[in-house]
């Protein structure tokens, strides 16, 4: 799972947009698009920043790995959320087996009834 990947899923469990983070960490929002694309991360200390107002590990959101412990990894209280993280998993594993940049793949989920 990417660095975009999990910053989005903390975004969607604390109900944030890329817009509203912006304002609260103080950066424009066209940082926050970039690092939300994955085309950029932030500095470690606005990545801390990040981090805090998103409550949850720093070391998590940086590279997916609980650290220093802070707080811990969004819990997905909605199923929606852990469908999500399931299939960004997915997609990190099957880039790194094929050999590809995450942003080449695109995993879609159908519901049959």
């Amino acid at each position: 799972m990417s660095f975009a990947d999990r910053l989005a899923i903390a975004c969607r469990a604390k109900g944030l947009s890329n817009h509203a983070l912006s304002k609260r960490v103080q950066v424009s929002s066209t940082a926050a698009w970039h690092w939300a694309r994955g085309d950029t991360h932030p500095r470690p200390e606005k990545l801390q920043e990040i981090a805090f107002e998103l409550g949850v590990d720093p070391d998590w959101l940086r590279n997916g790995e609980e650290g220093s412990g802070q707080t811990n990894a969004p819990q997905a209280d909605e199923p929606a959320l852990a469908v999500e993280s399931i299939l960004a998993d997915a997609k990190s594993k099957a880039a790194a087996v094929m050999r590809v940049r995450e942003e080449r793949l695109r995993l879609e989920l159908r519901l049959v009834l």
